[in-house]
């Protein structure tokens, strides 16, 4: 099974925090939040896909008196960070702030992400631009300036008649 993304962990940590922080059972927190209808969870952070039905497996598992972070690791979609970091917060009694600090650094990280993949796509964007246009001066505009010095009676160096040949054969599909 694949792991979950950052944005599944940040939303799940920081749902499965505030329902700890409210006092509710680890086992019924989690038959809230893998509920099919989403009562407790409202807005864009939907909890749906694999993440609802790892979560459904995992309120099973504690049902069973199973740990959460043996109910994490069994379910195959948490990195091991996570589930040691859920252990910790176990063993500690701390367990609902260690899920929100959990749930605020995979936030940060979706954010990071995010950020990184936006700023590549500007200079994706331009080196097609760039690409578009010098295929439209090799094959439309030079060749327009060639026939026109051919037309006064010029003619091109052997440097320029090759890459005059190369545009040509280029543009007929020939290479």
């Amino acid at each position: 099974m694949r792991k979950l993304s950052s944005g599944d962990l940040s939303i799940f940590c920081l749902q499965l925090s505030l329902i700890l922080k409210a006092g509710i059972q680890l086992h019924e927190g989690l038959m809230n939040l893998g509920d099919k209808t989403n009562k407790l969870v409202e807005s864009k952070q939907k909890i749906r896909g694999m993440l609802g039905r790892i979560i459904d497996n995992m309120a099973d598992m504690v049902e069973l008196d199973e740990t959460l972070s043996s109910a994490m690791k069994k379910s195959g979609g948490f990195p091991g960070y996570v589930v040691n970091m859920a252990e910790i917060g176990e063993q500690t009694g701390k367990l609902d702030n260690v899920l929100e600090s959990l749930g605020d650094y995979y936030e940060r990280d979706q954010y990071m992400k995010a950020k990184i993949r936006n700023s590549l796509m500007y200079p994706v964007f331009l080196f097609i631009v760039m690409s578009v246009v010098i295929a439209l001066l090799v094959g439309k505009v030079f060749p327009i300036f060639r026939n026109m010095l051919e037309s006064m009676g010029g003619s091109l160096s052997a440097g320029e008649e090759a890459a005059a040949a190369f545009t040509g054969s280029l543009m007929a599909g020939k290479l």
